[in-house]
């Protein structure tokens, strides 16, 4: 789409909903942009600019640094080929071959250049999948064996996570071929965790953290319960819970299907959390490659907070806390945990330099407590 044909008014809408946010929605408003525009135009990038007071040197440079956002239109199918080593050993070369062929068979036939993008990607966290792709953001499953037809008609079928443990304790509810949503959540237990906590005193959830041996499941290992004792008694506020969902190493997909399938286990996590170390506020950070994560957490956050989970009084007591949904934009080193903060802030995400530790001084200055997503969903 020439860039002098694009509507820029269509942007009043998002600029005047994320713009009172400041530079910390740079991202949101980066990817609603490149939604609607199917690319991030220059003008588009001075008109961010304007309205977030962000130079347009910083806003560009936002947008280079990230791999999902696009300086120059890309088709109007956007197909990712995983090329981690579990998709390659599962023929994802060949897969690519046979795309880009069909791909250059239309445009040789006459077919409009341009409405069809493919490219390699890093780990989409699809491994009991492979070799798998994602098409508009929408994974798909033993990509060998789907045609470019299926591929650009929009019906193929979501493939739902795979769970095959003899004994399953926290994804007892996963791997069913549905989302536990809040109904289905609640009926076996769900929030029960919660309840319990806010009948204790914060010190007591940590002492009960701690005594439990809870450990960082991120690949740190670090003590839960110490971690969060040492945020509670950092000076300053507000204090902050950030869920690490980005996800990105290769042949790494636990934290995806508790995203998919267990979503309010997670945000019990992070109420329980947040209660404990005086937040009242809570991020979760999901990897740009896991947008189907990402919706499913928006729309578990929203049922949370219209059923009296999150928002002002939880359950009916003083405590308040909500959670707000971030999509990054493709860079593996958002996965840590400092480069992640960054991110959320609105800047490239470059790891800090540490001490301080985000304990102290993590988002936006402030004592922050981030936590691996599996982590969080052993905490209820």
């Amino acid at each position: 789409m020439p860039e002098t044909s694009l509507d820029l008014h269509q942007l009043e809408p998002i600029l005047s909903q994320y713009a009172p946010l400041g530079r910390t929605a740079l991202l949101p408003i980066l990817h609603e942009v490149q939604t609607l525009f199917g690319y991030i135009p220059p003008n588009a990038i001075q008109k961010v600019s304007h309205r977030l007071g962000v130079s347009v040197e910083e806003v560009d440079e936002i947008v280079n640094f990230y791999p999902l956002f696009y300086r120059q239109p890309a088709g109007k199918t956007v197909i990712h080929v995983c090329n981690n080593p579990v998709c390659a050993n599962a023929g994802a070369e060949a897969v690519m071959k046979r795309l880009s062929q069909s791909l250059e068979a239309r445009r040789a036939a006459g077919e409009q250049p341009g409405t069809l993008t493919i490219e390699y990607s890093p780990c989409l966290g699809l491994c009991e999948h492979a070799p798998a792709m994602i098409v508009q953001g929408a994974p798909v499953a033993r990509a060998d064996s789907v045609s470019y037809e299926d591929l650009v008609s929009g019906k193929l079928r979501h493939p739902r996570s795979i769970v095959r443990n003899e004994i399953a304790i926290l994804t007892a509810n996963c791997g069913k071929n549905r989302v536990n949503w809040l109904a289905l959540y609640r009926a076996s237990q769900g929030y029960r965790g919660l309840e319990q906590a806010l009948q204790m005193s914060p010190s007591q959830v940590i002492e009960t953290i701690k005594a439990s041996g809870l450990l960082g499941r991120g690949g740190a290992a670090f003590p839960t319960g110490k971690k969060w004792e040492t945020a509670a008694q950092a000076p300053g506020e507000p204090r902050y819970i950030l869920c690490n969902a980005d996800e990105a190493e290769p042949g790494s997909f636990k934290d995806r299907v508790l995203l998919e399938d267990e979503p309010h286990l997670i945000l019990e996590g992070m109420l329980i959390a947040g209660y404990a170390v005086g937040a009242r506020k809570g991020y979760i950070y999901i990897r740009g490659e896991y947008l189907f994560q990402y919706q499913v957490m928006l729309r578990a956050v929203e049922e949370a907070r219209q059923a009296g989970f999150l928002g002002e009084h939880v359950m009916g007591t003083s405590f308040s806390f909500d959670i707000e949904v971030r999509r990054g934009a493709g860079t593996y080193v958002a996965g840590e945990e400092t480069a992640q903060i960054e991110s959320i802030e609105g800047k490239s995400a470059y790891p800090r330099p540490r001490p301080p530790f985000p304990t102290a001084q993590g988002l936006f200055g402030k004592p922050t407590v981030v936590n691996n997503v599996e982590t969080l969903a052993n905490v209820p």
